[in-house]
């Protein structure tokens, strides 16, 4: 389990510590103005229902649109921004090429984009499909176009492992089973 969704369970959990509270000073409010038990109860339900929901929603937005909360949720495990990736071949050590990554947080998850040089050519861009990011680690597909040669769109598989710092991570190692390279380079 990630920061980010352990951040989500210490939230929710205080939400849930609200409803009970919730619930019966609703219920107490509510029962001079509505004489039928049952009514109230479903009425008391649904604001309860309705508080926890958009309270969640409240929270989840709040940290999709600020940085600043992500990286104090995250800590010392934020690694959104822009990086620089060198790619040498497993075997040879060969330089094979750079990529300028962009790593950021959409949609309850890291996203990785990227463009491929070679000799200051641009040669490719890719981005990320799925990503799991826990503890340093990001495993990621992607999807991109490249053109050696012939343009063509290709998927892959990439992982990075973040070195820990006491601060922010500042590099990482990483393997990438390419579809150009059919290895894992």
């Amino acid at each position: 389990m990630n920061k980010y969704h352990k951040f989500l369970d210490w939230s929710t959990a205080i939400i849930v510590a609200c409803i009970g509270p919730l619930y019966y000073s609703t219920k107490l409010l509510l029962e001079d103005y509505i004489v039928n038990s049952i009514t109230l109860y479903v009425i008391s339900l649904f604001i309860v229902i309705a508080f926890y929901k958009i309270s969640v929603i409240i929270i989840e937005n709040f940290i999709e649109n600020s940085f600043k909360l992500r990286k104090i949720i995250f800590g010392n495990e934020f690694i959104e921004g822009i990086w620089v990736d060198v790619l040498l071949n497993n075997l040879t050590k060969e330089y094979l090429w750079a990529s300028v990554l962009q790593i950021y947080f959409h949609k309850k998850q890291m996203h990785v984009k990227g463009l491929i040089y070679v000799d200051n050519m641009k040669i490719g861009e890719w981005k990320s499909v799925t990503s799991v990011y826990s503890e340093f680690f990001l495993f990621y597909s992607y999807m991109g176009t490249f053109s050696l040669g012939q343009p063509k769109t290709e998927s892959g598989l990439s992982e990075y492992n973040f070195i820990q710092s006491t601060h922010f991570p500042k590099n990482f190692t990483g393997t990438l089973i390419d579809p150009i390279y059919k290895c894992k380079l």
